[in-house]
């Protein structure tokens, strides 16, 4: 198989994973195979937060990062302040995690990313 590298016994590259997402837990359907260079880039979630910068400030965006511990039970993958926002990350998120943490701290604080995306 093409499309990876090696080093120090690490394997890594960028691949076409598909599957669903069943109870929490990411169930592949399908062979994941290296991703075509069309795929390839940046990652939504790894794109910096620009536009409309959210409500929050640094104070009060560091207490809510230190006491969440996870997000809607997933645990939160990485986490930062982006432009007004608490940036997290988690595994998945079809909408649900962004609105209940809306509804416990307010709209524009925290941007919700997710690591899994649909296929398209």
């Amino acid at each position: 198989m093409t499309g990876y590298e090696r080093a120090a016994g690490v394997t890594w590259g960028t691949y076409t994973v598909r599957g669903t997402w069943d109870n929490g837990e990411f169930v592949r359907t399908r062979e994941s195979v290296p991703a075509s260079p069309t795929e390839t880039g940046i990652p939504d979630a790894a794109k910096p937060v620009t536009g409309k910068p959210g409500k929050g400030n640094k104070a009060r965006l560091l207490q809510i990062q230190h006491d969440l511990q996870s997000a809607g039970g997933q645990p939160i993958l990485i986490s930062g302040i982006q432009n007004g926002y608490l940036v997290i990350l988690v595994a998945y998120d079809n909408g649900k995690i962004q609105r209940e943490l809306d509804r416990k701290y307010g709209a524009d604080i925290i941007l919700v990313r997710s690591a899994l995306m649909p296929y398209r």
